[in-house]
Order: structure tokens, then sequence, then C-alpha cells
């Protein structure tokens, strides 16, 4: 089903031409090291505990891909492998998948992370999946302005230590596809 994951390449705000493309098994080195670079605000704001490495266990359960029910993108520029960016999602129940996503704190804030959702959309969409859910820490202001941006329905329930997102995912004809897309 990799193969279903086709790469594209979108526009960062700057002007910077990134691509988005499938998570593979070659790219566990380079994770790791994205996960390193991570701040702590940015690595507690996405794991909700300022991780610097993905133990064994916990690094084999990210690279359990079957490009259908669980399935990541990463970011990269050029033909240089490190990744810049990540986004996965994961089957909870039938047509509902939890989303996440982080972005390297460099590039934050010039439309990366709305591609990102916005390109696990479509293949969330294509594979079936019509919501998308999210567990969100309340102080990440950033990840809760990035699902209010899409426009998408979501339904908010809110607990003492996170915010809980249940996002209707829009259909191809609704969105118009994934923002910013320059290559297919």
């Amino acid at each position: 089903m990799l193969e279903a994951v086709a790469p594209v390449t979108i526009r960062l705000d700057d002007g910077r031409a990134v691509g988005l493309r499938a998570l593979t098994a070659s790219d566990r080195a380079e994770h790791q090291l994205f996960v390193e670079r991570l701040s702590k605000r940015s690595s507690r704001l996405r794991f909700f505990v300022p991780l610097r490495t993905l133990g064994g266990v916990q690094q084999d359960a990210y690279f359990d891909l079957d490009y259908r029910d669980r399935l990541a993108v990463v970011a990269v520029i050029g033909d240089d492998p490190a990744i810049h960016a990540v986004g996965r999602y994961a089957r909870e129940s039938d047509g509902v998948a939890e989303v996440a996503l982080v972005v390297d704190d460099g590039l934050q804030g010039l439309g990366l992370g709305t591609a990102l959702l916005r390109r696990l959309a479509s293949l969330a969409r294509e594979r079936g999946f019509t919501i998308f859910s999210a567990l969100v820490l309340p102080e990440n202001s950033t990840m809760l302005a990035l699902f209010e941006h899409t426009g998408w329905p979501t339904r908010v329930t809110r607990t003492r230590d996170a915010i809980r997102l249940e996002i209707e995912l829009p259909d191809e004809s609704q969105d118009g596809g994934p923002a910013r897309t320059i290559e297919t």
C-alpha cells in the first residue's frame, strides 16, 4: 500500500519547496535525529512529555505502518534526508483515526503543519476515514489554531488535562485537496 502514498511537493509561506512523502523503515535514523532536534517545548506539546529520544519499543511502534490504518508522512527539503516534520494517523475505530503532527521548530508558522494536516486528511479520506480525533494539551495554542483554521466541523471535549477534538474530514470536492500542492 506504500505505493498508494504518492509524494507531493508543497510551497511554504516563505517560498521554500518541501516534499511530503511516506515515512518508511529506512527513515529510522533520521526520525530519531528529528526527535532529538525538537525543543523541549515542541517535544512536550507533541508527546505530552519532553522526550529526547524514542526507545526501541516506542520507535518500533512508530514504524509499525500498514499505510492504510496506520500511516505517517514526513517533510523533507530537496535531496537532504533530514526530516523536518512528521504527521501520522492511526485507526481508532470504524471511520475514525487519531491524528498527530509535529513540525521542526525552525519551520513552524510557515504553513507546513497546515499542508501536512491536509495531506493526511486527503490520504485518510481515500482510505475510508471520515473523522480525525486529536488529543491536544490546553496550552498548545498553535495546534488548536491549526485545526480551527481548517474550517472543518469540529467537536471539542475538554478535560482537566487535555482537549479532545473530533474533526470531520472534508471530501476532496469541499476541500480542494492538499494545500499548496505544486507537484504530484
